[in-house]
């Protein structure tokens, strides 16, 4: 659904010097993926691909990303910077990528798009928006793995000089 009406909002965008590129994922059913692509070729600005394996790069040249906000995805917006418009999965009752997603949208970092936006004609006028403002630009330490190895050795070596009684 998303897909869908982003590319028929692409249709409807035409006149701006901007190209799509849409990933549909690389487990999206191939009569789905079929669909997107007919749709496509409607418009003039858009490619649909499964995946790239070129992703942040091309995430890093883009003026818009347009998700539903996965973990890895909302990864990339941050080390990018790139505006997003992120439309969170719910389904089941899945609430993980709507409070990531709303978390992000109160810093300023991505602005959410609810059901009643997933139609060609307002999603274009929130493209256009959103190509108009100027990407927030907050600093995210992206170093997870390094700075939690460092608080480990900081208390395990903490913790054997109370038990040891030497100072390291």
């Amino acid at each position: 659904m998303l897909l869908e009406n982003v590319i028929r909002a692409a249709v409807l965008l035409e006149e701006l010097p901007h190209r799509f590129c849409v990933f549909a994922g690389p487990f999206i059913p191939q009569e789905v993926y079929e669909i997107l692509k007919r749709v496509a070729r409607q418009a003039g600005n858009v490619e649909v691909e499964k995946y790239s394996p070129n992703f942040i790069q091309l995430l890093k040249r883009a003026d818009l990303s347009i998700s539903m906000g996965g973990y890895n995805t909302i990864m990339n917006l941050l080390a990018t910077g790139v505006r997003s418009l992120v439309y969170p999965y719910t389904a089941n009752n899945d609430q993980e990528q709507y409070i990531r997603a709303k978390k992000l949208e109160s810093l300023g970092v991505v602005e959410l798009l609810h059901p009643e936006m997933l139609h060609p004609d307002l999603l274009a006028s929130k493209i256009a928006g959103m190509l108009a403002k100027t990407p927030a630009r907050l600093a995210f330490d992206m170093n997870g793995a390094a700075n939690t190895a460092q608080i480990l050795r900081s208390t395990l070596s903490a913790r054997l000089d109370r038990l040891t009684g030497v100072r390291r």
